[in-house]
């Protein structure tokens, strides 16, 4: 089955410190409700690793995500 990557990038006016610390506090996305329109579950929580569930619509039809949240070996999350 084909596969499909999409891959977007912003700029952010902050430093990456906050900025990488916001990405990767999962809990605070699920707890404080970040993103209204997304609804989180978190599945693990393992060291600093984070894996989660997002269910969401592409052209109409329903798909569920599971994501792996982690800093890789620079400090970025994955």
């Amino acid at each position: 089955m084909p596969r499909l990557q999409l891959e977007r990038s912003v700029a952010v006016n902050r430093p990456v410190e906050i900025v990488r610390a916001h990405f990767l506090d999962v809990e605070h996305h699920i707890r404080a409700n970040v993103h209204r329109s997304i609804t989180y579950t978190l599945l693990a929580s393992e060291g600093e690793q984070r894996r989660v569930r997002q269910p969401f619509k592409m052209l109409g039809l329903p798909k569920t995500e599971e994501l792996l949240v982690a800093p890789t070996a620079d400090g970025v999350p994955a």
